[in-house]
Formats: structure tokens, C-alpha cells, sequence
């Protein structure tokens, strides 16, 4: 399952599962600057999480 943290600079980090997706739509998207740092690992919850290879695939259009 995933789960989010914010910190006190209002970020949001979101902790994604093998398998997992996201989907930014509407200020989410447009408005807000998002991304992934590049770091061999992640502090999650007092636990160190390597990196492992991901795949991402970007739709800008989809049909209604």
C-alpha cells in the first residue's frame, strides 16, 4: 500500500511500491513542481531504502 509524508516545507514525499502508479491531474499537474531526486536511497520511517530500476511512462493526452 502507499503512504505520504509531508514535510514543513509542504512537500509531499509518497512512497511507491513495486507495481504501484500515480497519476497527477488538475493543480496537481500543472501548478505544483514535482519530480524525483536522484539518490541511491530513501529514509523512509527510520528505514534506508535502496534505489532499484524503475520505468516511467508519460501520457500527456488520454481519451475521454
Amino acid at each position: 500500500s502507499t503512504s505520504t509524508s509531508t514535510s514543513t516545507t509542504g512537500a509531499v514525499r509518497v512512497l511507491l511500491e513495486p507495481g504501484d502508479l500515480y497519476c497527477l491531474s488538475g493543480s496537481a499537474r500543472w501548478d505544483w513542481t514535482h519530480g524525483i531526486a536522484a539518490v541511491a536511497a530513501d529514509e523512509w520511517q527510520g528505514r534506508l531504502l535502496p534505489r532499484q530500476t524503475r520505468y516511467s511512462i508519460t501520457l500527456r493526452h488520454t481519451l475521454p
